[in-house]
């Protein structure tokens, strides 16, 4: 009975804790402003994903987090949904270091080579981009490729100061043209399978959070780990 009970309990450690799958389906036109990501998603049907993995238990808070990610002839879409206490948007630049405030957080490696970038995204859209592989220092991304990431949030630095501690939601939604992956020469993703993972990260003192869509099997958080990106499969139209 006990040799059971540890098989099934081994059992449900490796079920738990094994890489994330995702199908991410073609869109036939890419939209000219990112406020139109939400709805173009739900026109299609596009299956939003529940970040639930808590991977370091000195971190337990979990905020609802979850994304949808869809592609087009010219860029990745997405749009991100949280809802968190205490939310926090001190950034206002793009390069700052947002992954202090409430924010979500797209890593993709794109190609067969040890190359990834990071998109890391505030609840009030300011974007701090990197790539490279896990030897820093990484290379931060140009003005000029930032440019072209559209963005649209919806919240404001008003609303924000207003929640106070109570339970806050928000969203942002993304076009990253190809153009983005500025040390590949992507023109399309149809068919390709690729590693990535997705992040919700933040918080004041209280509500420091750590999550990931895909689960890390590091001693402390650390989401610069290619070794356990999950994989995404882009559906060929």
């Amino acid at each position: 009975m006990k040799k059971t009970t540890f098989l099934l309990a081994l059992l449900f450690i490796c079920i738990s804790s094994r890489a994330e799958e995702a199908r991410i389906p073609y869109i036939a036109n890419t939209p000219q402003e990112a406020y139109e990501i939400p709805q173009l998603l739900q026109q299609h049907h596009v299956k939003y994903h529940t970040l639930t993995y808590c991977n370091w238990k000195e971190y337990p808070y979990k905020p609802f987090a979850q994304f949808a990610m869809a592609y087009t002839p010219s860029a990745i879409i997405i749009a991100y949904r949280a809802k968190e206490y205490d939310i926090r948007a001190q950034y206002t630049q793009d390069q700052d270091p947002v992954f202090k405030d409430a924010c979500m957080e797209f890593f993709i490696q794109p190609a067969d080579d040890s190359i990834y970038y990071n998109f890391e995204c505030n609840c009030l859209g300011y974007i701090l981009m990197q790539a490279g592989t896990t030897t820093r220092p990484r290379d931060e991304a140009s003005q000029a490729i930032l440019k072209n990431i559209k963005r649209w949030t919806s919240i404001s630095r008003e609303q924000i100061r207003q929640a106070g501690k109570k339970a806050t939601s928000w969203e942002v939604a993304l076009i990253i043209p190809y153009t983005s992956f500025y040390m590949h020469h992507i023109h399309s993703l149809a068919g390709k399978n690729v590693r990535a993972n997705v992040y919700k990260c933040g918080g004041t003192k209280q509500y420091t959070h750590y999550v990931s869509w895909s689960p890390i099997k590091t001693p402390k958080p650390n989401f610069h780990t290619p070794e356990y990106f999950g994989q995404m499969t882009f559906i060929a139209p």
